[in-house]
């Protein structure tokens, strides 16, 4: 599953009780058992309980979190979930199921989204996005929450269910920046799950009985961001090409369109969505996060 911190920088690292916040980094330098790190993020939430701040968890529609605010909201009781929509890149399966599911669980949602402009009418303007270039994220995740967070008091505290796991490169900031911290306009960031792997994840889907997102059982994905240049197994967009051909036509039409690049880097190589299709099946498929 891709995820992503939503823009969430961290500004100034903040420290749980000691023995707690060197458990769970234990459990990201090598993996520990579902008990375990169940046990050791309960003891976040309860820690966090006792503060008595206002508590968002961001919640995307994928697994992560998922398993995030169903914990959240047993143990601190009084949550909001925030979704943010990337507009015209979201499918609308997402963000059905984002709405059902705060619904069944009896939590507030926070619906946030750009309205002037939409994704593939920027790519068209600025590019396809990438590595060292994720205006994606600034422009339909970062501010946006910015702008949301900036209005909330500067005690609240923000829950993502971003995993150290997800790759090398998250799990070495993630080790850096530990689980707390303040973000750059002054709300508190927290990671309850970020040393969980994603088989723990599955586990606690299936152990509580949570509904899972439709579009995992048909793209392998959530949907929160139909197209990802992150995304780099071209069986994904194999499936939406079979399953929602409106879609794929749609990031097809914008790559005829856009001349500064490709889709898809890869190191020093670029791909079109064909040929990254096409690279799938010839056995050299990568999928990069």
């Amino acid at each position: 599953m891709h995820q992503c911190t939503c823009g969430l920088t961290p500004s100034a690292k903040l420290v749980l009780e000691t023995r707690l916040e060197r458990n769970v980094l234990r459990c990201v330098e090598t993996p520990c058992s579902y008990e375990e790190v169940l046990g050791l993020t309960l003891e976040i939430l309860e820690e966090l309980r006792d503060l008595g701040n206002e508590v968002y968890v961001m919640f995307s529609g994928g697994r992560d979190s998922l398993v995030l605010l169903d914990l959240s909201r047993k143990v601190l009781r009084d949550v909001r979930a925030v979704y943010v929509e990337v507009t015209g890149n979201t499918h609308e399966k997402n963000r059905e199921y984002v709405y059902r599911i705060v619904k069944m669980l009896g939590i507030e949602l926070i619906h946030l989204k750009r309205n002037e402009y939409e994704f593939y009418e920027r790519v068209c303007k600025w590019g396809w996005p990438g590595p060292g270039r994720r205006w994606c994220m600034t422009e339909f995740k970062r501010k946006p929450i910015e702008s949301f967070f900036r209005c909330r008091s500067p005690a609240a505290m923000v829950l993502v269910g971003v995993k150290a796991w997800d790759s090398p490169r998250r799990r070495k900031y993630i080790i850096n920046d530990g689980v707390a911290y303040r973000s750059s306009w002054g709300t508190v960031v927290v990671r309850p799950i970020l040393h969980w792997t994603r088989e723990h994840v599955i586990t606690y889907i299936k152990e509580v009985g949570l509904h899972d997102n439709p579009l995992y059982a048909e793209l392998g994905e959530s949907g929160n961001c139909v197209y990802c240049p992150f995304i780099m197994d071209g069986r994904y967009y194999l499936n939406l090409r079979i399953r929602y051909p409106e879609w794929y036509r749609k990031i097809e039409a914008v790559e005829k369109i856009v001349r500064n690049g490709t889709p898809f880097v890869s190191g020093p190589r670029r791909f079109t969505l064909n040929q990254l299709i096409q690279r799938s099946f010839s056995g050299s498929s990568t999928t990069s996060c």
